[in-house]
């Protein structure tokens, strides 16, 4: 992979922390621009460290995979491509269904009651088990780099984990204003570019037989 394909990934890979973000700066609209900067390291830094273990694990078995890499990457990217677009789906049939049952019972003049807005206040166990949640999938990433140089694997982890910070920190900021569109969009938006990435890898393993 080049610089660009690294900050592609760094971005379709903070699509998960970005709504997390952005959900806890709702929850939490008071939150300290020091926390959210917390918030946002640790999201950064367990996007960067996730890939590191799953670059070493896959590097003891290096010369056993070498020849396959570009087929676990494709499958890796598939999988991780095609799980956000489903849950995506799956989110957006569950919130039209309880919007649809709301409007059934208003309309039958039953008592609907309103759904209060919701303030809480982050722990530190919060923002670790968040940061947990978000970077598992991430796991799997390192073993898209076994065959490339150390310096050039933490190099794109670097990448990813920088691009996951920023981005992690902006739509916590922002919070409200872009919530709902990500919650929306962006895991159409980043499976489609998982599924594309990995169509890319499969066509070149073919190529490499």
């Amino acid at each position: 992979m080049n610089i660009w394909e690294a900050l592609l990934l760094g971005v379709v890979d903070a699509v998960d922390t970005m709504c997390v973000g952005a959900s806890d700066g709702i929850l939490e609209p008071n939150m300290k621009k020091r926390k959210m900067l917390i918030l946002a390291l640790v999201f950064g830094g367990m996007q960067f460290l996730t890939p590191v273990i799953g670059y070493f694990v896959g590097y003891a078995f290096k010369d056993y995979i070498i020849k396959y890499i570009p087929f676990i990457a494709a499958g890796i990217l598939g999988i991780l491509g095609v799980k956000s677009i489903v849950e995506a789906i799956l989110d957006a049939v569950k919130d039209k269904k309880e919007a649809k049952e709301r409007e059934e019972k208003i309309a039958k003049g039953e008592t609907v009651e309103e759904v209060a807005e919701k303030h809480k206040v982050l722990s530190a166990g919060d923002i670790a088990l968040q940061g947990i949640a978000t970077s598992i999938d991430s796991l799997t990433l390192g073993f898209l780099y076994v065959d490339k140089e150390i310096s050039i694997a933490l190099t794109t982890f670097a990448i990813v984990g920088i691009v996951t910070f920023i981005l992690s920190f902006i739509c916590t900021v922002l919070g409200k204003q872009v919530g709902k569109i990500l919650n929306k969009y962006a895991p159409y938006i980043a499976g489609t570019v998982f599924v594309v990435m990995a169509i890319k890898f499969l066509i070149e393993g073919i190529q490499a037989l």
